[in-house]
């Protein structure tokens, strides 16, 4: 759907966060009004538009011809169902830039874990090998918010990017599959499905052969390339390799966990698919940080202090707990149920004694120590805590001197906190660290 399109049509944006000013913005350049903005709750910056939130949204949808929804926004709820079913066409941000840009070369890359380490990578070392690259969608900047004229343009893609995605993306990637985003989708097969989205329509696709969930789920595609297998870009615990020929170790980089090297292939492997040369790219590699939030050395009072606030799954827990496995750990988790299995974490546990203790906090944390009782066993092994700040106090008191105190939720922050960000800001603060 591209500008024209929408003209003289009655538009709603559901949202207004990031995505959904950046689509306002996009209109009025483009001399089109929106009818109204619709909010799950009253919003916190001013607009010259009506806002209407609760029962009253339902009222609006009735209302309208086409809806822009921001990711946020369930494409499965009631009242948008609904909606469509009475002819109202949805659409998002991410396929109105779609359409705006037929002929922009993209990178688009979607995972259930690693999605922003692996674009925030990708499009560092094109820059600093002097590619006109830059990085937007989920992480970075609003595509609308991008400047018009970049050689490449590398976009990450959340499952509520890709559930309705329409576009035609010149490389897409996913990194790896498994459950996520339960509430948002409904159940397993349909993330599946809404993840996968992303390559109905790509020109080529990069998969990870290394993960049968998301190779039994992509039989049907052809003309794949692939990362993580012999011949290509692939790794073991400590070395990245090119076929036979071992390119780096783990402790060439600034990134931390051997799962970073996963990400590294995936990147090296993208570039090449555009015609880059992956080998003239490695000092770049090298030198890459990471991202805030994203396992982040705070530093060291006593213990030292790890924020990775950014974890939102088990999954990502027991990565990051294998990114120290000589060094003692007392870890944080908790935070907003989506519904997602921990047994992942139970069954890490008891093999690796380098976990001294595992915190859990709301709003999930009870149903964290129901799945992790048989790793308390005789020792007290499994904390629980009433708040972050709870959390951090006890983890001081019974984490040995010099042992890590690391955040790694496993859960979104809805509820208690904005965002992550927000979360490993608290984090930082109840360390004492500033």
């Amino acid at each position: 759907m591209d500008s024209p399109a929408l003209q003289n049509q009655r538009i709603a944006l559901y949202g207004f966060g990031r995505e959904g000013q950046a689509v306002y913005r996009f209109l009025r350049q483009h001399k089109i009004t929106p009818l109204c903005i619709l909010n799950d709750s009253a919003l916190t910056v001013d607009v010259d538009l009506p806002v209407y939130t609760g029962e009253q949204i339902k009222t609006q949808l009735n209302q309208i011809d086409i809806l822009v929804k921001s990711p946020g926004v369930s494409l499965y709820q009631p009242n948008i169902v609904a909606a469509q079913q009475a002819g109202v066409r949805v659409t998002s941000l991410v396929n109105l830039w779609f359409a705006a840009h037929p002929n922009a070369k993209t990178v688009c890359i979607t995972a259930s874990k690693g999605k922003s380490t692996t674009s925030s990578l990708l499009a560092f070392v094109l820059q600093q090998h002097g590619v006109h690259a830059v990085l937007g969608g989920n992480v970075g900047t609003a595509l609308f918010d991008l400047p018009d004229n970049a050689d490449v343009y590398v976009i990450e893609l959340s499952s509520y990017q890709t559930a309705d995605f329409t576009g035609q993306a010149t490389v897409a990637a996913v990194l790896n599959l498994f459950p996520e985003h339960l509430d948002w989708h409904g159940d397993v097969a349909r993330y599946y499905r809404d993840k996968l989205n992303l390559l109905s329509q790509a020109q080529t696709v990069v998969l990870n052969a290394a993960d049968a969930t998301l190779l039994a789920h992509t039989r049907q595609i052809h003309k794949k390339l692939y990362f993580n297998q012999a011949q290509g870009f692939h790794h073991d615990d400590q070395h990245l390799y090119l076929g036979a020929q071992k390119l780096l170790s783990l402790t060439e980089l600034k990134l931390v966990g051997g799962h970073n090297l996963s990400n590294v292939c995936a990147a090296l492997c993208l570039a090449q698919t555009m015609g880059y040369p992956p080998q003239a790219l490695l000092t770049h590699v090298r030198a890459f940080c990471g991202l805030p939030h994203r396992l982040y050395d705070l530093g060291k009072r006593h213990h030292r202090y790890i924020d990775d606030s950014i974890s939102t799954t088990p999954q990502s827990v027991v990565a990051a707990l294998k990114a120290y496995p000589q060094q003692t750990i007392t870890v944080l988790v908790g935070g907003y149920d989506r519904g997602l299995d921990w047994q992942v974490l139970a069954d890490y546990l008891p093999h690796n004694p380098h976990v001294h203790a595992v915190i859990t906090m709301p709003q999930n944390g009870d149903k964290i120590q129901r799945c992790l009782q048989k790793y308390a066993h005789a020792e007290r092994r499994l904390w629980a805590s009433n708040s972050l700040a709870e959390a951090v106090q006890l983890a001081q008191r019974i984490t040995p001197q010099d042992g890590i105190i690391l955040l790694s939720p496993g859960a979104p922050s809805y509820g208690l906190f904005d965002n992550f960000q927000q979360r490993g800001q608290a984090f930082l603060h109840h360390s004492g660290l500033k």
